[in-house]
Parts: C-alpha cells; structure tokens; sequence
C-alpha cells in the first residue's frame, strides 16, 4: 500500500460539494452526478464525453518479461481497441499477477511526473489484484505503470473520453491524481464513524460529480463477519 495518495471503482454513490464516508470496509466506486445538464454552464477546457469499446487487452507482461520493483512501464493506447487519437483519457482495468511482495501500481499519463496516488494495492506474495482505472493520456497517446514491486501486469481497455463540444450532459475533465485523504497516522476511522471530505482544489464550483479510488486499510472484521463502508452526499 502506498504511504501517501488515494485509488477507483465499483458502486455508484452521489457525491455533492462534501462527501461522507463512513468507513466500515471496502470498496470502490464512481461517483454519480446530483445536478441536471444545465447547471454546467460553458464548455472548459478538456471537456469530454464516454464511448465505450469492445474490451480489448493491450498489455500482458506474461508475454513478455516481468517488470522488475521500481520500474516504469508505458503503454500505447491511442490507435488501439478503437481509441482514436484524439482521445482525452480512458478507462482500463489494471491488473497486478503473482506480486513478489507488498506494494502497489500507480497509472499516470506518460511522460508526466509520477502523481502520489495508486491504483492497485498488493497485500502479499503471489496475490492476484485488479482494479478501474480512469487516467488521462499522455504523451503519445500512452500511459505509464509504475510498480513499486515486481508483478505480472495486465491492461485492458474498456473505453475512452473525447471531446464533448457543447454537451453538458455526461461531461468529464480529467485531473492530474491527488491524494484527497489518508487516515494512517491519525485517528483510524471507527465502526459507525463517519469522515468528511471536502471538494479538493481548483475544482469549480459546479462540478456535478467525481471520479475516486477509495481504499480501506487495515479493516477490522465486525463480529458478524463482514463490514462495508457507504458514500453520500453531506447533509443527506
């Protein structure tokens, strides 16, 4: 697990100004816009909308060699499963094979500074882990894994964004990854509680919704043997 930065994706929640997590289990997540269409006013800069592809694998180091601990991986994506050139990111499911040992895999747009984040969490030797994964393409229309241990890695394709025009509806901007939040070291989020998150910075105020990776560390079964956590909008 990395010490500092955030990962995505399962169940939809809706997500307003403020998030509530409260922190039971885990799971991952998307979450779904709370405003109509037109409360999105403007078209910003990297504005874009989902296409679905046909899944399509683009990268299985099996194949190939296993990418060693501390190691940069590109991956050609544009012109592949679909993916036009034009394309502004897309979405993969990123997987992590016969780990040799604990640590994580951050996905970044190549060629940019690696984010302090990560998208798959390895717990122990030889685990299996997968996880969706919304990135923005790099340079050359590639992203980059970076695998903090050696492991196996396998990417898929799933879809893409491209510009969106004039349409509100379904709009995405794709961010630089920021770590938003990160308990270890603080007070470990109790069964029952609840943690506030407040919108990060340098989003506009009328953002409908958000893209997250949320990662529960070191959970501790209830006494009826399972525990989940549940995301909402504050005051709500």
């Amino acid at each position: 697990m990395k010490k500092s930065g955030a990962t995505i994706l399962s169940a939809s929640e809706i997500f307003g100004r403020q998030l509530i997590v409260g922190l039971l289990f885990v799971t991952t997540f998307v979450f779904a816009s709370v405003g109509g269409a037109d409360s999105v006013a403007a078209t910003p800069t990297g504005a874009s909308a989902f296409r679905g592809v046909s899944p399509l694998r683009v990268l299985d180091t099996r194949e190939i060699a296993k990418p060693k601990a501390d190691s940069y991986n590109p991956v050609s994506i544009a012109g592949l499963a679909r993916v036009p050139d034009s394309a502004t990111a897309v979405v993969l499911n990123v997987t992590a094979i016969d780990a040799e040992g604990e640590g994580y895999v951050t996905v970044f747009p190549w060629g940019e500074a690696l984010p302090n984040t990560s998208n798959v969490n390895i717990k122990r030797f030889g685990q299996m882990v997968a996880n969706l994964v919304t990135v923005r393409l790099g340079a050359e229309g590639k992203v980059g894994l970076y695998s903090s241990v050696s492991a196996n890695l396998l990417v898929d394709v799933f879809g893409y964004y491209s510009a969106s025009g004039a349409t509100a509806a379904g709009r995405f901007i794709a961010q630089t990854p920021q770590r938003l939040l990160d308990t270890r070291g603080q007070a470990t989020a109790g069964q029952g509680g609840v943690v506030r998150l407040a919108m990060p910075d340098g989003i506009p105020a009328n953002t409908e919704g958000l893209v997250l990776n949320v990662t529960a560390v070191d959970s501790r079964l209830r006494t009826d043997g399972y525990g989940y956590w549940t995301a909402y909008p504050a005051g709500q």
